[in-house]
């Protein structure tokens, strides 16, 4: 997911990828893909922890926070 898929969704343009890392008990939040370049990756990555909130925004308005702790098993 940190590589084939996430080069994939960045050269399709997916503004936004999570992955929900179980092995570090983390979320990884990509945003800004870069779709034109030789190696299609994303520009920001913000590694949320399980102590911490996950702002989502819908049309750049924040709707909702999500708690880590409550996406991990």
């Amino acid at each position: 997911d940190q590589m084939w898929k996430k080069r994939i969704y960045a050269q399709a343009g997916i503004p936004v990828y999570w992955i929900v890392n179980l092995l570090e008990r983390q979320i990884e939040v990509y945003t800004e893909p870069l779709s034109a370049s030789a190696n299609p990756t994303y520009r920001h990555l913000v590694t949320y922890q399980e102590d911490d909130e996950i702002p989502v925004a819908v049309d750049g308005v924040e709707t909702a926070v999500l708690p880590v702790r409550d996406l991990l098993p």
